[in-house]
Order: C-alpha cells, then structure tokens, then sequence
C-alpha cells in the first residue's frame, strides 16, 4: 500500500517495507520502466529550494528513504521501520529478487572508484547476481546519448545507477524515453556503501541541520 510523505514541500511516494517484495516483483516483470530512487537528506535540501529538481524527484514512481531522520523528521519512528532502513531492506529485497530470477543487471556509476565499491557491495549481498555490463559516466564526455547506447547495448532487465545528484535524477527523466530496461533504482551512497566511522561529527552536524531546515519549513506554513 503506498503511502505519501511530504517534507520540505516535496512529495514522496514509499511503500511499507512488507509490502515492497510484490512490487518490486511487478515492476521487474510489466514490460515498461519503472524508476526507484533512494532519497537522502541532501536530496531532500536541494529539492526544498529547486522547483526543476523538485518536479524530477516527485516523478519517480517509488521513493526509497535511505536515512532514519528522515522518517523522524515528518513524525514516523515505528521501530520496526526505522530497524529497515538502517539494515538497507529495500537495496537488499532489489538485489535478491533480481538474483532469484535471474535478472540481468547493468551497473552505471560516476567514476572507477564508485562503479568498483558498488560492484563489490552487490556481490557481497547476493553473490548470484547476473552482471550484463557496466558503465562509467565520467567517460561519457558530456554526452548522456552514450551513456543510453551502453546501456541499450545490453538492454538489461535493472539499470542499478551510482551517479552524481543532482545529474542522476535529471539524466533519468531526460533520457527515460529512450532507455531499453524494466528497473531503473538510483543509488545513493549514503543508502548502499559503508559510511566512514570516523565522519561522526559531520553526519552529527548534518542530521542537526537537516531538522532545522525541516522545523524552519513547517513554521513558515503555519505563519501562512
């Protein structure tokens, strides 16, 4: 069952975790591209003050919110949900139904390093999973053409994109016409790599301001 969460002015479109299985399940079987993206709090800051951006991200089919202060932040702390997005549910129901069926994958990221760390982070979570091709889109030279012919080279069931925002989101609705796939998730690292420990003060520093952004929002529409 899908439910709507609004914060910042920006709307987003998620499904409960126990429900996500039967839809991912459809969306990698109907014949036409879906788009899943993950949405982190950075996301969320841009949007809240780029109406073009806005407009892109809200066009995603589903949304997948990767960090907790998120839920937090527009008023849901179920325990149980929380506990998912932490243990990256969503990513890993992906990666496992794409592994089960014997999906073909094509892994897209912004540069080497991106593009190696995500490789070994999916192959880690499900070790069965079918890699048709990948692309690294620094070597597009400003082209996004090339990056759909690689793409369409494979014409993969899932396009898993590690690309950077706000380039990935706009990439994606530019080019959704041409791309020849089932699934597009858009990836952030923030919802699939292993975050650096030591960078707990500027992940301190981020959720604090995330929620002052958040509770400056809500004040001036109710000032309204």
């Amino acid at each position: 069952m899908e439910e709507t969460i609004s914060l910042l002015g920006v709307n987003l479109r998620c499904v409960p975790p126990n429900d996500i299985e039967s839809l991912i399940d459809e969306y990698m079987n109907n014949g036409v591209l879906d788009t899943m993206c993950m949405v982190s709090r950075e996301m969320l800051l841009y949007a809240g003050e780029e109406p073009s951006y806005k407009s892109i991200l809200e066009s995603m089919d589903l949304h997948v919110i990767v960090e907790k202060e998120i839920f937090v932040a527009a008023e849901n702390q179920d325990e149980e949900l929380l506990r998912k997005v932490e243990e990256r549910r969503v990513f890993r129901d992906v990666l496992q139904i794409a592994g089960r069926e014997k999906k073909a994958c094509f892994l897209l990221a912004q540069n080497e390093e991106l593009l190696d760390g995500l490789k070994e982070e999916l192959l880690a979570i499900c070790s069965d999973l079918s890699v048709a091709g990948s692309y690294v889109a620094d070597n597009c030279s400003g082209d996004p053409e090339m990056i759909v012919n690689e793409i369409n080279s494979v014409m993969p069931d899932v396009v898993l994109s590690l690309m950077d925002q706000p380039f990935q989101e706009e990439f994606l609705y530019e080019q959704k016409q041409k791309i020849g796939a089932k699934l597009w998730f858009g990836l952030v690292p923030e919802g699939i790599l292993d975050q650096d420990k030591g960078s707990w003060l500027k992940r301190l520093i981020g959720r604090n301001m995330f929620r002052r952004k958040v509770q400056q929002y809500k004040n001036r529409q109710e000032e309204e």
